[in-house]
């Protein structure tokens, strides 16, 4: 019995065919891949987002009690602290360590000319204990936003500065970034009647805030 042959025709439907469903096994094979990797791949990666805690003025929230100064620098880093509305007196400057961030909640903010800024911060960070600075950042990679803070004092050889005199470096700061790095961030803070600067010498980027009042004379404009 003579065995039947496939035809020219049916050579071509079955390449037509072929040519169809190949691309697509092919694309299917792909995602299934990519899909696979990236899970592999995030289950490897750590994860580098500090852990937030929250503080209100009398301490952690569900933990320590004490002032914010206590909590942060007796606090492993990094970590984000979040600030409730309150008043936060600080009897020592606060540290923020590599990787620290400090935050206070959104508020309003407000336009002036090409400026942007917040409208009452409602984390109020208040000197406590005629501390030259309130906050020093240290190591870099860290963000301070959506806070208001105030009364850092200036000292001079003869100790408080007098109005036109010419302050300690280092004293009289809201903000210290000396030790930190162009990775930090200070964006959406209110500082204001410090007694030298609002922020001293920043390492990183400051945006959308408001200074007041930050200097020893009133013909000398700081940031």
């Amino acid at each position: 019995m003579a065995r039947s042959r496939l035809g020219t025709s049916q050579f071509r439907t079955f390449g037509e065919w072929a040519r169809g469903w190949v691309p697509a096994l092919l694309a299917a094979i792909l995602v299934a891949t990519t899909i696979i990797a990236t899970s592999v791949l995030a289950q490897d990666l750590p994860d580098t987002t500090p852990p937030v805690v929250k503080v209100t003025p009398s301490g952690v929230v569900g933990g320590m009690s004490g002032d914010l100064d206590s909590v942060i620098n007796s606090t492993p880093s990094p970590r984000t602290f979040v600030l409730a509305a309150g008043t936060y007196p600080i009897n020592s400057t606060i540290i923020l360590n590599a990787g620290d961030n400090l935050r206070g909640s959104q508020v309003e903010t407000a336009t002036r000319g090409p400026a942007i800024y917040p409208v009452n911060p409602t984390a109020d960070i208040v000197n406590g204990a005629s501390l030259t600075r309130l906050i020093h950042m240290q190591g870099g990679n860290s963000e301070i936003s959506w806070i208001e803070a105030s009364g850092a004092i200036a000292t001079d050889s003869n100790g408080l500065a007098a109005t036109g005199g010419t302050p300690n470096t280092g004293t009289g700061h809201a903000i210290n970034g000396t030790n930190g790095d162009t990775r930090d961030e200070i964006h959406h803070v209110y500082l204001h009647d410090n007694g030298s600067n609002g922020v001293g010498s920043p390492r990183g980027r400051i945006y959308y805030s408001r200074f007041e009042r930050n200097t020893l004379t009133d013909l000398c404009a700081d940031i």
